[in-house]
């Protein structure tokens, strides 16, 4: 039987510290609900006390609106561990949502890739669906072999990799391998023959919704 956790909101005003880290580092859903009703000033004081590391995945949790209203009550400093932390799909939903020039020095502060990223997310209408594409994915073409892109994997700095697109020469998306299909491969072989063929490809200035007719 699924015991619920005991936090909530009048726990947490009564006394912050409830919200230990270990808390915060197993329940990152739960937290972000718990942020979200709590005043800008009392939430970006917890978020303040605690590692980015453990932070982070509270923000991806909560409404880029409200993340974003807690972020600009933190020094900038603080905000871009946060963001850093996060990742950059997560910190364009958040830059969204703040003011230039503020928006503008974050970027700035931000890893040279990341703040790339996140120059040509903002680039897109929000409605768009170049706004949400994960930049953080791995791209090989297919004549690499499944020890090579292991290798990449484990030596590069994307977080939670479950999948590796393969594209071809001019870089058009071909197909997508998964982590699991490479860990049970002879390490010669090439990524070509686990590779899974892409359907259909969408154009990045697409809107949302146009795009959700397609596939209902």
């Amino acid at each position: 039987m699924k015991v619920r956790s005991p936090c909530s909101r009048a726990a947490i005003m009564a006394n912050p510290q409830a919200l230990t880290q270990a808390f915060i580092a197993g329940h990152p859903a739960e937290a972000a609900r718990v942020m979200e009703e709590l005043a800008v000033a009392d939430a970006s004081a917890l978020f303040a006390e605690i590692p980015a590391r453990i932070g982070a995945p509270v923000l991806s949790a909560m409404l880029p609106p409200a993340a974003a209203r807690v972020l600009r009550a933190l020094t900038e400093e603080q905000i871009l561990a946060l963001l850093t932390a996060a990742g950059t799909q997560t910190a364009v939903s958040m830059l969204r949502h703040m003011p230039d020039p503020a928006r503008s020095r974050l970027i700035d502060g931000l890893p040279t890739v990341s703040a790339l990223a996140s120059r040509v997310l903002l680039g897109f209408p929000e409605d768009s669906i170049g706004a949400w594409i994960d930049p953080e994915v791995i791209a090989l073409p297919p004549g690499t072999r499944v020890a090579e892109a292991l290798q990449r994997i484990r030596h590069g700095q994307e977080s939670e990799i479950e999948r590796i697109m393969v594209v071809d020469a001019e870089r058009r998306l071909t197909g997508e391998v998964t982590l699991e299909a490479l860990l049970h491969a002879s390490e010669m072989v090439t990524i070509a023959t686990l590779m899974r063929p892409t359907i259909a490809t969408l154009a990045a200035m697409m809107p949302i919704a146009a795009a959700a007719e397609l596939t209902s």
